[in-house]
């Protein structure tokens, strides 16, 4: 990632459940293991490469370009925002209320949790 790419905390990752390939990138900050274009977005900083709403909004953090009611929680810190339990687990940072191992394994930090392709 370069010095002037804004530093996305892997925490705000909980608005939508990531591929295996992706999830992987998102823990070692590297967009060449990343399968979708938002990922690399996200990884590299930079909002024109985003393909949604959400992914902007994450990387601008202005909830108003929030395509998603789990990302104005995300932004906003706010549970009671948040439709899904990936997004409630990001916010309150706790692994066991996520659903997809794509979720633990963003909150733990480790790639063994990343969902295979």
């Amino acid at each position: 990632m370069g010095d002037d790419a804004p530093k996305i905390d892997v925490s705000l990752l909980g608005y939508r459940t990531w591929p295996g390939g992706d999830c992987k990138a998102f823990i070692q900050k590297d967009p060449k293991l990343c399968t979708t274009g938002d990922c690399r977005a996200i990884v590299s900083g930079k909002s024109a490469a985003c393909r949604t709403g959400d992914c902007r909004a994450l990387l601008t953090r202005r909830p108003s370009s929030c395509e998603s009611e789990d990302c104005r929680a995300v932004l906003r810190k706010r549970t009671a925002q948040c439709k899904t339990p990936e997004c409630r687990a990001h916010i309150t940072g706790r692994a066991e209320t996520c659903e997809a191992a794509s979720c633990v394994a963003i909150i733990t930090g480790s790639v063994n949790h990343c969902p295979d392709n």
